[in-house]
């Protein structure tokens, strides 16, 4: 199962081109590498452009020529694909990781990986515009 598209609002850009933008929302077992959409689901027969805006700590990757919308979430330098979505991790200089040290808090920062493939998505709320024909 693929993104499924909510809403649809049309405005004439140049000649045959339309740019639609609307809301969306991504599946109950998200796909690896991304869950399918459809240009007609967008309201257009061609998609020259995807942005999508997110809401919460989930980032979006759009792959136009693939018709697909690839999940990102911040880890924190974590290793593996998320499944559940979550608040970084403070780590601290104490010597326990329950032992707090307001001085001096760590958040350890690292790039987004990939939401894993089987992940419920279906509370991830996404805005979209698209450019086509």
């Amino acid at each position: 199962m693929g993104a499924a598209i909510l809403t649809i609002k049309t405005t004439d850009v140049v000649g045959n081109k339309r740019m639609h933008t609307g809301t969306g929302t991504l599946s109950a077992s998200y796909a690896a590498n991304g869950d399918t959409f459809t240009a007609l689901a967008l309201g257009l027969m061609t998609v020259d452009h995807l942005s999508i805006e997110g809401s919460g700590a989930i980032m979006f990757e759009p792959d136009v020529a693939n018709l697909k919308i690839k999940a990102i979430f911040p880890t924190g330098g974590a290793t593996t694909a998320p499944t559940t979505q979550a608040n970084p991790i403070v780590t601290t200089g104490a010597s326990s990781a329950t032992a707090v040290d307001a001085v001096t808090p760590n958040i350890t920062p690292g790039k987004g990986k990939e939401v894993a493939a089987t992940a419920n998505l279906t509370a991830v709320t996404f805005r979209w515009s698209a450019i086509g024909s």
